[in-house]
């Protein structure tokens, strides 16, 4: 009787055995049917076809309603369709199920970001990182934000981290520059700076920070070697001929500011500070006069009505003045006068 029982409690274990592994097998593949699911409803978003995504998002919901994946890309859709209030419950949603769910603070963050609400898309952010830690990408936009936001510190903390994670990157060089540029911590911000530029030689981003650094430094010398390099890569950047003209006269380098304004003239005839910039740098040039040729090409210009003779006056007003008074006029008075009168005389 014993082995008799002893054999029913054993069927009865087989039977528990086989409803259990029936019912995991059941659940299995329950879940790859809706992993597939999922699968096929990204692929429909990514290219684009939101109607078909939406449709079987739904699907899924109507068979789980606490379904994290489709409530999030229900969230995305919904936003991309101009439903931002009800994108952002969505999304809140899918992470009161699964706080874990990177993706979704992530793009939480962002949504935030669309909306104008800048301090939540900080926090969505830096939820998302402190499950990711090493998501370059996402710490790029946290630490470009924070720097938007005048978070400088912060930002400053996120340009280091994403040095670490690509060291060799120049971009990430070049960002961490920028942040301690704007921190006044100048001589570390030239370290980066240059090793950005040993990587990408011809950054004008980089290029032109560091141009800021040194100026900010008082190292116009080195400033200028940099201003040639930007210039050699932006040959019709006039801004770059005005700050190079600008330079090299603040350190008494007058007859190369004087070519400078020149080549400034050439791209640009009517260029009133270049024309002030060439009277300045005949006044300080020994021996130097306003020849016939520079008179001649102010000649051309008003001839042409691209200057007036006001401005013309204006222009040869600086150059009187800095050769000692010549005529004995003043500026005001200079102004008055026209342009013959002062060619004549």
């Amino acid at each position: 009787t014993n082995f008799h029982y002893s054999g029913r409690r054993a069927n009865s274990r087989k039977q528990s055995i086989k409803l259990c592994l029936n019912s995991q097998l059941f659940l299995e593949k329950q879940m790859q049917t809706i992993e597939k699911n999922i699968d096929i409803a990204i692929q429909h978003y990514n290219s684009g076809d939101l109607s078909q995504a939406e449709s079987m998002f739904r699907q899924l919901l109507a068979t789980d309603p606490d379904q994290p994946v489709a409530l999030h890309m229900l969230g995305l859709i919904a936003f991309q369709s101009g439903y931002g209030e009800n994108a952002e419950a969505l999304i809140i949603k899918a992470l009161a199920i699964d706080p874990n769910y990177t993706d979704a603070h992530a793009n939480l963050g962002f949504l935030y970001l669309e909306l104008s609400r800048p301090e939540e898309a900080v926090a969505s952010f830096q939820n998302a990182l402190t499950l990711n830690p090493n998501d370059v990408d996402l710490r790029i936009n946290q630490a470009s934000l924070l720097r938007e936001l005048g978070r400088l510190d912060e930002a400053e903390f996120d340009f280091r981290k994403i040095q670490k994670l690509i060291p060799h990157d120049p971009n990430a060089l070049n960002n961490l520059g920028k942040i301690l540029f704007e921190q006044e911590k100048y001589e570390e911000a030239v370290t980066k700076l240059m090793a950005s530029l040993q990587i990408n030689p011809d950054s004008i981003d980089t290029l032109s920070v560091l141009n800021s650094t040194y100026l900010r430094m008082g190292l116009i010398e080195s400033a200028i070697v940099i201003l040639e390099k930007l210039i050699e890569l932006e040959p019709q950047n006039i801004e770059r001929f005005k700050q190079l003209g600008v330079n090299l006269y603040r350190i008494s380098r007058y007859p190369e500011a004087l070519n400078i304004y020149r080549a400034i003239v050439k791209l640009d005839a009517v260029d009133l500070l270049a024309w002030q910039g060439i009277a300045n740098c005949l006044g300080h040039i020994p021996n130097e006069k306003l020849d016939d040729q520079v008179i001649s090409e102010l000649h051309f210009c008003v001839s042409n009505n691209q200057l007036s003779s006001s401005m013309l006056a204006s222009i040869l007003a600086f150059y009187i003045l800095d050769q000692s008074g010549l005529y004995g006029l003043s500026r005001a008075e200079i102004s008055k006068r026209d342009w013959k009168y002062l060619r004549t005389n």
